[in-house]
């Protein structure tokens, strides 16, 4: 008499997803968020140069300076002003230059959390302010419509452009030149300048007001975002428009160099940061929030991911240590008795162990042709596990027994049955094997 043969259960290939991408899952691998709340709305989040821990969080009239270790404030740099903006490091991690609703901008030393410099000369608030690479000139974007140079160390004005015609609400300066930067104003506007020059050395127009802007750190490249667009920019082109990012349904406020300027963060008020790779301009990956997003902030090592809010709500995200080697873990008494090598001495035999898999509670119902029972055990789990219900269909049909499995069923357990036709029919799958049994038996 022949062994009872066990149903086959056939296994699929599973199509992967885009959240189950790898850049997906690498986005994904942050620990849960520590949350802080803040007096007002964050509107800028910047991470020291130098530290890679260390971030600089705008909110109301201060500038706090955070530790992603600890996910707590350390300092907080003072403000004269009612309403405190930008908030950036120098290169060196040893100074912040902070904007204001008075027209002047701050310079705070970072060690003694002492006011550096106050350096005058806009008449309305200044809105977004940035060290050049030369480490001793800061420039300002403000409100009054102008872009100005200032000398740190001699407090004095160097240069001022006045060629926006609205509001000029952010900057940002070159990493790889010392006497270039850019402005991006509610004027539809972007300019590059050359400190050296008395005037803009390029204008792009980005067709609608622009919230944020970024230097390629090669210096080659603008991103500008204004509405519900991201705009990319060939610098050495002539200010050439490169590619035009539309991923997000609501203004995009801010945006964020990631992976060492191979990847692009944008954050918008329909609660999104979206992920983009700088080389194809697709989306990696999207990320949700509870409020809409003004400011985000990442280090170059993507170590931790700062998001702040309208509401005042700070989201700091560590993302989680990579597993060791398992090998290094697994400590308890059960691998470490596996990993000794036992040697076999006089007088001891060696017995092998075999491993007995346990009978499925539809093959003992099989094994006794109670295909009634069969059908409902599997019948109860067929939308967690549809590759059984299908194997078990088609060992049915082999054995003439479908329509005795069938038969009698309440309404219940052909709601059941119904259901996961309707559910699994149009799974490339499943399609032919259920297609094929409920036309040769009429099920």
């Amino acid at each position: 008499m022949s062994a009872f043969k066990k149903l086959s259960v056939s296994s699929f290939e599973t199509y992967q997803s885009a959240k189950t991408s790898p850049q997906a899952l690498y986005w994904d691998s942050f620990e849960f968020p520590v949350t802080v709340k803040e007096n007002g709305a964050v509107t800028n989040i910047n991470f020291s140069p130098a530290d890679q821990r260390i971030f600089a969080a705008t909110s109301s009239a201060t500038v706090r300076l955070y530790n992603t270790v600890t996910s707590q404030a350390f300092r907080s740099l003072s403000n004269v002003h009612l309403h405190a903006y930008g908030g950036s490091f120098r290169r060196d991690g040893q100074l912040v230059a902070t904007g204001g609703d008075k027209g002047r901008v701050n310079i705070y030393r970072v060690e003694s959390n002492g006011l550096l410099r106050v350096l005058k000369g806009h008449r309305l608030a200044v809105r977004d302010c940035h060290f050049l690479s030369d480490n001793i000139r800061v420039i300002s974007c403000s409100d009054d419509r102008t872009v100005k140079i200032f000398d740190v160390p001699g407090r004095s004005r160097i240069t001022t452009y006045s060629e926006h015609n609205d509001y000029v609400r952010t900057g940002a300066t070159s990493m790889s030149a010392n006497d270039i930067f850019i402005s991006g104003s509610y004027d539809h506007t972007v300019k590059m300048y050359d400190a050296r020059t008395k005037a803009s050395v390029l204008t792009m127009n980005h067709e609608s007001p622009v919230e944020d802007v970024l230097i390629f750190p090669s210096g080659g490249a603008v991103i500008s975002a204004g509405g519900q667009e991201i705009r990319i920019w060939d610098i050495v082109g002539g200010g050439r428009l490169i590619a035009k990012l539309s991923q997000h349904h609501k203004t995009i406020t801010c945006l964020s160099f990631a992976s060492k300027g191979s990847n692009l963060l944008s954050g918008s008020l329909d609660k999104h940061v979206k992920i983009y790779d700088l080389t194809s301009y697709s989306v990696l990956h999207t990320l949700d929030f509870p409020s809409p997003i003004l400011s985000i902030g990442v280090p170059n090592d993507n170590s931790t991911l700062v998001v702040g809010m309208v509401d005042g709500l700070l989201s700091i995200q560590n993302r989680q240590l990579a597993e060791k080697d398992k090998s290094e873990l697994k400590s308890t008494y059960k691998y470490s008795l596996k990993s000794e090598v036992l040697q076999k001495s006089d007088g001891y035999s060696i017995v092998t162990y075999s491993h007995i898999e346990k009978e499925q509670v539809y093959d003992k119902l099989l094994r006794n042709f109670e295909v009634s029972k069969a059908f409902n055990e599997v019948l109860q789990n067929s939308n967690k596990k549809p590759q059984v219900m299908v194997a078990l269909v088609q060992e049915l049909i082999r054995r003439g027994s479908i329509h005795a499995a069938i038969a009698g069923k309440s309404f219940h357990a052909l709601m059941l049955l119904l259901t996961f036709i309707l559910r699994h029919i149009g799974n490339p799958n499943f399609t032919k094997q259920i297609g094929r049994a409920s036309c040769r038996e009429r099920v």
